[in-house]
């Protein structure tokens, strides 16, 4: 008993934050459950250890790693879908119950309605925001399966930079999309042009490789010289934290980023306020905790935002660590998660 198989896409933890929150859970849950819990990866690499519980393979050798997965299905006491709601391979696959899915994606709006049939197979659905939830119960889902729990992230005060040197500001949401209009739908248009208005504050976009050379043009273009690129992993983000005063996500719509975005939540983890679109999922909770500042997604509103957040940066940065240990903490997040599998038979030992 108690064998948990999660099954999702693109399993990256050292760079993605969907994989960062499975890989929490997975750890947690091996030590509970030692050799009882798998993981199920369709990806890129290739990787296989079932003594590690553990096999990956790219999506188009499915039709010859369908006979695992359905191995992996039969064994498994309980199912656990890390990712999307709209991504329809694993729900059209998998059928075992106890089955939770985890929305922990971006919601596609276009695509809710045709994939809506597939979630009755679910026994629960966990969201990352309010919004998502409200959403899904305005469409008719049954509003005892929905089930809100937000990802956990370390908390750790982290002294910021004095006041008196440039007002740093961090993009950390690069776009890995292959799309080219995928910087514009990020917000990465939108921040240039906020630059070029706010040139006495710093700007450091980390970034991941994707659309080097499109960011280049872009900057060259714009002729400014207050933004730096970060152009590598960085494994320990509060290497980057340690020097800035906020974290920035301006994406233009709701699908271009996951409800709790890990690059805003990690920044308020260290103690550091934010600033987000009003299209992230978390922006009423941002207001609400007056732990950051948000705004609709247009260069002299991110202007004024900046620059209220600058002029009163103390009352918004006392309240950004006890809002992600109100809410974001890895303890709450796992304890969590362990009382809903309790509920659908995963008993501690």
């Amino acid at each position: 008993m108690n064998r948990i198989v999660y099954f999702t896409n693109g399993y990256l933890p050292d760079l993605e934050g969907v994989s960062k929150e499975l890989n929490i859970l997975c750890s947690h849950f091996r030590k509970k459950f030692p050799k009882k819990v798998y993981l199920h990866n369709l990806a890129d690499r290739w990787q296989f250890s079932l003594g590690k519980g553990f096999v990956s393979y790219p999506d188009w050798l499915l039709p010859i790693g369908y006979p695992l997965l359905k191995y992996l299905e039969k064994k498994a006491d309980l199912v656990h879908i890390y990712g999307s709601l709209t991504g329809r391979l694993y729900l059209s696959l998998i059928k075992k119950r106890p089955c939770i899915l985890t929305s922990a994606s971006a919601l596609i709006t276009e695509r809710l309605e045709q994939c809506a049939p597939a979630w009755t197979s679910l026994d629960t659905i966990v969201v990352e925001s309010e919004r998502d939830s409200r959403t899904l119960k305005e469409m008719g889902v049954d509003s005892k399966k929905v089930v809100l729990i937000y990802p956990g992230v370390p908390t750790r005060d982290i002294p910021p930079p004095p006041m008196d040197v440039p007002f740093t500001i961090l993009f950390a949401s690069a776009p890995i999309a292959k799309e080219p209009d995928s910087l514009s739908r990020r917000g990465v248009s939108l921040l240039i042009q906020a630059a070029k208005r706010l040139a006495d504050c710093q700007f450091i976009f980390l970034w991941r490789g994707r659309h080097t050379g499109m960011l280049d043009l872009m900057l060259s273009k714009a002729g400014i010289d207050n933004i730096k690129v970060i152009n590598k992993i960085v494994p320990n983000i509060d290497d980057v934290l340690t020097d800035v005063h906020c974290t920035i996500l301006s994406p233009e719509g709701w699908d271009e980023c996951k409800p709790c975005p890990n690059s805003l939540i990690e920044t308020l983890a260290c103690g550091r306020p934010v600033l987000a679109s009003n299209r992230v999922g978390i922006s009423n909770l941002i207001e609400r905790e007056r732990c950051g500042i948000t705004f609709s997604p247009d260069p002299a509103e991110v202007q004024d935002a900046v620059l209220k957040l600058r002029d009163n940066y103390e009352i918004y940065r006392k309240n950004a660590l006890p809002t992600a240990k109100k809410y974001f903490s890895i303890k709450k997040f796992v304890r969590t998660y362990e009382n809903l599998y309790k509920k659908l038979g995963i008993v501690e030992q």
